[in-house]
């Protein structure tokens, strides 16, 4: 397979969380994507009031619209890949 599942988690404070550890901020993109994976996964938070919108992949172009345009509305969105 060329393609396979995977899934983007993509945050407004990304950028916040650098590559390497700083004083008094122990977090880096590698530690802290898997900890949010684990609590979400086990119920610890629940992410099920981010998802705002479910589109399929041929709406694509009105989801990034949307994320662009109208971001008080579109706070996370899932992009579904079957039956393209």
């Amino acid at each position: 397979d060329l393609h396979g599942r995977s899934v983007t988690v993509t945050g407004a404070h990304g950028s916040a969380i650098g590559g390497a550890v700083r004083e008094h901020f122990p977090f880096t993109r590698d530690r802290a994507l898997p900890l949010i994976a684990h609590y979400a996964e086990s119920g610890k938070i629940d992410l099920s009031n981010m998802l705002t919108h479910h589109v399929h992949a041929s709406q694509a172009h009105e989801m990034y619209d949307g994320l662009l345009h109208h971001r008080n509305e579109y706070l996370a969105v899932t992009l579904h890949w079957d039956a393209v």
